[in-house]
């Protein structure tokens, strides 16, 4: 099943199907730069500021220094997601479902 009826806020693990669609967000390259060797971001904000409930189908590649405030200046962590875009000029939420559309071709 795809769609999580229940919307969470406290840590739920992965359930397999979402794993497998996770390790194949790994091997994707970073929506941004087109690099390989990615992590994956888990996208729970609007680019204009609205806030959604974290789900693990909403999830977009990113290299290291663009996703973890650690290691980068230009990361989603440090900025917020609407100036991420004004930066970047990806819109993470929507390239989260293209992510997972993308991810869903595969599977059929």
């Amino acid at each position: 099943m795809l769609y999580d009826p229940i919307p969470y806020k406290r840590r739920v693990e992965p359930n397999a199907a979402q794993q497998r669609f996770h390790k194949w967000v790994l091997e994707q390259p970073c929506a941004v730069t087109g690099r390989y060797g990615v992590t994956k971001h888990h996208v729970t904000a609007h680019r204009d500021g609205g806030r959604f409930t974290r789900s693990h189908w909403i999830v977009v590649p990113l290299v290291r220094e663009l996703h973890q405030h650690d290691y980068g200046k230009q990361s989603v962590e440090r900025l917020n997601h609407g100036t991420f875009y004004e930066t970047h000029g990806v819109d993470l939420e929507l390239a989260a479902f293209h992510t997972l559309v993308r991810y869903l071709e595969t599977e059929r």
